[in-house]
């Protein structure tokens, strides 16, 4: 039989290449819908050492894979991404992840920058690895991966994880090897595939009860089974066949209960060690060829039996039933069959995935078309006169107390006004030029400024400049803020002054001695005062500013305003000082012309009487 023909048999139907071809869309769809990794389906071969799982996977993707050893080859959980590409005729081997036991061997592997392999050579390399995880390991094994990945035009896309096989309870690996498998045995989206050697009962009842005490429930119905050399000692009648079949398919706790196991017999019987690996060396395109033919020859094996047992002295057979657990091909058409199914269950979160996108898409769609009636120019207008308004409104609320926005997180607090001690640290350290009281004082003055007396204290109404607001801005007594840097004046200092100007008069007159004092106080307290409430109210007002400002900024949707807004405080603030400083001057003006009045009144000279006359 000529290469061309073993080649042949192996090669994808047309109906097969538009399968595999629709199964990696599916895959791409999912993954472009951020399907979690841990979602996605993984088949999982689990079975006894040297009973054919590796073997497995070489009759799927139809080459040698590993190099297969009559003690434990597999020791760490090895990956296989089987992809298809109908354009691939040279498979393409790459290893994207080592065992961390051995990264510092290979410190330049990984997904973006993975190692390449000769298919040829690929076997060889994974057994190299293998040995380097069991010298560099503690107990010669990993729980880490090795994933390897091979695209080509006769790769089905499937995943696989193969697992290093189970050993006696005698044999000291047996704990470590257990725990690897116990891992994936409890993975939620793995497929357990149990691989069991047909010929070996007290093996395979061993590998029952390891997963009877460590699989999730279910796992009786749920695994696939797969029973390999089933074609040595194949019995040649349909009785002793029968029995067979049905002993291997029973509930492995409860004989009676038959056909329990979905379970599949097959050949994967490999050339022997030693003349696998001479045919690896000198004849790799036969032993692809032997690979790639055995579904074929066994195939015809199985019909020869089936034959042989119809025309047998016991033809006692369920043929239909038992011929579609009967051979590699079925077995093959069973595990991807589980496969595609366990991908349809993961398209109700596409489903989802697909109404998040479009809520998203919706919701993008919806700012932009915002945006775009933002951007036309009569909506900016009425945007930036409402900016304006909203603004100067928010002063106002301010600066009257208003509850609807005093009472808010906008300013930093929800009491009825910070304190004075806070405001006056913010007035001294804002870069504007405090006012400092300049008058000197008498030492009997001072003696009168720490008296405890200061009765007057309660009669003193300081409404100018709006200082009535202030008070209720900071919720500040307000006598604590009128002489904060004022020198507070008592009766005594009143009666010493009112004493020194009757005595400096020539003509003794106690009207002209309180209208001196009056004088004195207006010149040497109210143009202070006058100063002082100034400089608070330019200070007040300009944070007010900058705060309602940093609010607006903070809540707008759109930051193209937010240098609007800035321009905006600074007129205002331009504007607040511009007329503040007007009416200052105006106070001062108001005080100097009541000075110089009772400067006037209070002098007994007749040029000033006449003076006055004509002033009035």
């Amino acid at each position: 039989m000529g290469s061309s023909s073993h080649g042949a048999a192996f090669v994808a139907t047309r109906d097969e290449i538009e399968e595999r071809r629709l199964f990696s869309k599916i895959i791409s769809i999912l993954r472009s819908h951020s399907i979690s990794a841990d979602a996605i389906p993984t088949l999982c071969l689990i079975g006894v050492q040297s009973h054919g799982k590796s073997s497995l996977v070489e009759f799927f993707v139809g080459m040698p894979l590993t190099l297969i050893k009559e003690d434990t080859g597999t020791r760490c959980p090895t990956k296989f991404f089987l992809q298809f590409n109908v354009d691939v005729k040279t498979p393409r081997c790459e290893i994207v992840k080592v065992p961390k036991e051995v990264s510092h061997l290979y410190p330049d592997v990984s997904v973006s920058s993975p190692m390449k392999a000769d298919y040829k050579a690929l076997p060889n390399a994974l057994g190299k690895m293998m040995q380097e995880v069991e010298e560099h390991s503690a107990n010669g094994f990993s729980i880490d991966e090795l994933e390897v990945h091979v695209t080509s035009d006769l790769c089905p896309n499937l995943f696989f994880v193969d697992l290093p096989g189970i050993v006696s309870q005698i044999d000291p690996r047996c704990k470590t090897i257990e725990s690897i498998v116990r891992t994936y045995l409890q993975m939620p989206s793995v497929i357990p595939i149990m691989v069991v050697k047909a010929s070996e009962d007290l093996a395979t009842g061993m590998l029952y009860s390891f997963i009877r005490d460590n699989a999730r429930p279910g796992w009786k119905q749920s695994s696939l089974f797969v029973a390999t050399h089933f074609d040595a000692n194949l019995p040649k009648n349909g009785e002793a066949l029968a029995l067979k079949l049905e002993g291997h398919c029973c509930d492995p706790e409860n004989p009676k209960e038959k056909r329990v196991l979905t379970k599949f017999f097959v050949s994967c019987n490999p050339p022997p060690v030693v003349d696998r690996a001479a045919l690896m060396e000198r004849k790799h395109d036969e032993l692809i060829q032997r690979i790639r033919n055995l579904e074929r020859l066994e195939n015809d094996l199985i019909e020869q039996c089936l034959t042989e047992i119809r025309s047998s002295v016991h033809p006692e057979f369920d043929i239909d039933y038992w011929r579609p657990f009967l051979g590699l091909g079925n077995a093959k058409s069973a595990i991807k069959k589980q496969w595609y199914d366990s991908y349809t269950k993961q398209f109700p979160a596409v489903r989802i995935s697909l109404q998040e996108k479009q809520r998203e898409t919706a919701a993008k769609l919806a700012e932009l078309r915002s945006l775009q009636s933002a951007n036309d120019p009569d909506t900016i207008r009425v945007s930036v006169s409402k900016i304006a308004s909203k603004f100067l409104n928010l002063v106002k609320l301010v600066t009257e107390q208003d509850a609807s926005v005093w009472s808010s997180s906008m300013f930093g607090f929800k009491s009825s006004g910070v304190t004075f001690d806070e405001e006056d640290c913010l007035y001294k350290s804002s870069g504007e030029r405090p006012f400092l009281w300049e008058r000197e004082i008498s030492q009997s003055q001072l003696q009168g400024i720490r008296g405890p007396s200061a009765d007057w204290q309660l009669e003193l109404d300081a409404k100018l400049l709006g200082s009535s607001q202030i008070r209720r801005l900071f919720n500040v007594n307000r006598a604590i803020l009128c002489t904060a840097e004022l020198p507070p004046i008592n009766s005594d200092l009143w009666l010493n002054a009112t004493g020194h100007f009757v005595k400096a008069t020539t003509s003794p007159s106690w009207d002209h001695a309180v209208a001196q004092v009056v004088n004195w106080w207006l010149r040497e307290l109210m143009v202070p005062s006058v100063h002082f409430m100034t400089s608070r109210i330019l200070h007040i007002f300009k944070r007010i500013g900058t705060i309602i400002a940093d609010s607006m900024k903070a809540d707008a949707k759109f930051t193209g305003f937010h240098q609007f807004v800035d321009e905006v405080n600074v007129a205002f603030q331009e504007w607040v000082e511009k007329r503040v400083r007007a009416t200052e001057a105006v106070a001062v003006q108001l005080v100097e012309a009541k000075s110089e009045f009772l400067d006037l009144v209070s002098c007994p000279c007749s040029l000033c009487i006449s003076t006055l006359d004509v002033r009035r």
